[in-house]
């Protein structure tokens, strides 16, 4: 995919061909801003980061552009690759009250102190995989439809576009779907080389990155 091309045709779409070019926050380490030909393929990959937040959907808005317009150009397929990063999912926290056998009956024994104790141990592992349980729902449910909304979008495009789901760091796992992928254009909701996202990315992602315009 020509980078130098792909700023062109957006700079045309959005009016203006510094803006475009603004866009730019990372060249990536494959590949260059030069007019060079371009690798044989029959498909396009290009990953966005996406989420449910205003800036996400932005990313997500450009990329399909950017897509549109490629496919126009190259006449090959494009394949969006729409990636939901989740930091971590975090059990419920509840609070619980403290629970003292010791000082119930001075007549127990230390065996049955010892197995109430044991008791009561094993009731909070219990509760806390229920609410660990609770928590992984929740976090599936929140990304299933935020992924079928990147879908609808893709589908007003009449375009390619596929989803991932992923935990962990999201410039980490960013930056696997690119390789897994052989991205050739990395988008993301950010508007400066200074966002930590994108300064985390700087030596990770092995293709050019762009971010969304600053309003």
């Amino acid at each position: 995919m020509n980078i130098k091309a792909t700023l062109a045709r957006l700079g045309s779409a959005l009016d203006g061909d510094n803006l475009s070019r603004s866009l730019l926050l990372l060249p990536g380490r494959d590949s260059t801003l030069s007019s060079a030909p371009e690798k044989t393929s029959d498909s396009i990959n290009l990953v966005v980061g996406y989420s449910d937040s205003e800036k996400s959907q932005a990313a997500l808005d450009l990329t399909l552009l950017i897509a549109y317009q490629t496919r126009l150009a190259t006449r090959k397929q494009v394949i969006v690759q729409a990636v939901y990063v989740v930091d971590s999912i975090h059990p419920i926290q509840k609070k619980g009250r403290s629970y003292s056998a010791t000082h119930r009956d001075r007549n127990l024994s230390s065996e049955s102190i010892s197995s109430t104790a044991t008791l009561l141990q094993q009731r909070r592992l219990t509760v806390n995989c229920v609410d660990a349980r609770a928590a992984q729902i929740q976090c599936f449910d929140e990304a299933d439809r935020v992924l079928w909304q990147a879908r609808s979008f893709a589908m007003e495009w009449r375009g390619s576009l596929n989803t991932h789901l992923r935990f962990g760091n999201p410039a980490i796992e960013l930056s696997k779907v690119v390789e897994q992928e052989q991205a050739s254009l990395l988008i993301v909701g950010c508007h400066s080389v200074e966002h930590p996202l994108v300064q985390k990315l700087e030596n990770r992602c092995g293709c050019p990155a762009i971010g969304i315009p600053q309003h």
